[in-house]
């Protein structure tokens, strides 16, 4: 199983991408109007005779002796901005707020075409635009990118995530492939999934691990010998036809594992406490005080 994994995991997000439909995509913002134009400006410049009376305001009041507070409280301003007002010998007019362009805005149309074609991760995206001249930072392309992610369907989503996936180790998937599938995200079930679509032999292989373990619990003689007849027939899994080759060494000792009720459970059991109590001692008790707390731990 593990050369299958090794062999495929990798390629799975690159073959499974497909367009991406988003009718949201975001677009270039229209033009305004000229007469859209015009209405800002007059609201704009209202805005600033009011600002202008209430600066006169505040030096009027503070020339009649009114504390800094008590015109904070008239006005309903900020006693910083009141204090502001009173340092200026005239009006401050207000800057006009400083916009930063975004490294992104002569890489957006390419950025379009690379998303329409199924392309969603922004590692990739960002190896790419970074060839062509992009020097911006790769958390300045994941922020431009969540907005478009975030009008995506559910299954589009999905499938970027899948394909953003951070690649796991051998043993982590083995887990994921036998332990209990309930426990899986969306991601990791999609992951499997498709794992198991490009390599069917896993799947089959994963079925006969799980039936192995059936019929430990509940089998039958009958039952071991048709599974071993499985794998060394049915599949092409060196790892898994070795396995059943060990077991026919031990075949007294699995026979008795299935059909019977016993088990060294006991055996372990008194062995870990055994660990316990030496442990307890930190190793510095002698064998005598070891035996005495073993055999008459339970004697009032």
């Amino acid at each position: 199983m593990s050369e299958e994994i090794r062999r495929n995991a990798n390629r799975i997000s690159r073959e499974n991408q497909s367009p991406i439909e988003n009718e949201r995509f975001r677009e270039p913002k229209k033009a305004r109007s000229e007469t859209e134009i015009a209405s800002e400006k007059i609201k704009q410049s209202a805005a600033r005779i009011r600002r202008i009376e209430k600066y006169e305001t505040v030096k009027r009041l503070r020339g009649e002796g009114i504390s800094i507070s008590e015109i904070s409280r008239r006005l309903r301003m900020h006693r910083e901005t009141v204090r502001h007002f009173l340092r200026c010998d005239e009006y401050p007019d207000v800057k006009p707020a400083f916009r930063k362009i975004s490294p992104l805005v002569n890489y957006q149309d390419y950025l379009r075409q690379r998303w329409n074609e199924g392309c969603g991760n922004a590692r990739e995206l960002y190896r790419e635009i970074t060839k062509r001249g992009y020097v911006g930072s790769y958390h300045t392309l994941v922020r431009f990118l969540r907005v478009w992610r975030g009008d995506l369907p559910e299954e589009d989503r999905l499938r970027i995530r899948v394909h953003n996936f951070r690649m796991r180790s051998e043993r982590e998937i083995k887990w994921w492939l036998l332990g209990t599938k309930s426990n899986l995200n969306k991601e990791k079930s999609r992951f499997l999934q498709l794992l198991q679509q490009r390599q069917p032999e896993i799947g089959e292989e994963v079925r006969l691990i799980e039936e192995f373990r059936k019929i430990l619990k509940k089998g039958s003689e009958d039952d071991y010998e048709n599974w071993r007849e499985q794998v060394q027939q049915t599949t092409g899994n060196q790892e898994l036809k070795n396995f059943a080759f060990r077991l026919g060494k031990e075949d007294q000792a699995i026979r008795g594992a299935i059909t019977s009720d016993w088990s060294n459970g006991q055996t372990e059991g008194q062995v870990n406490r055994l660990k316990l109590i030496k442990r307890q001692m930190y190793g510095r008790a002698s064998f005598e005080v070891l035996k005495a707390r073993v055999l008459f731990a339970d004697v009032e």
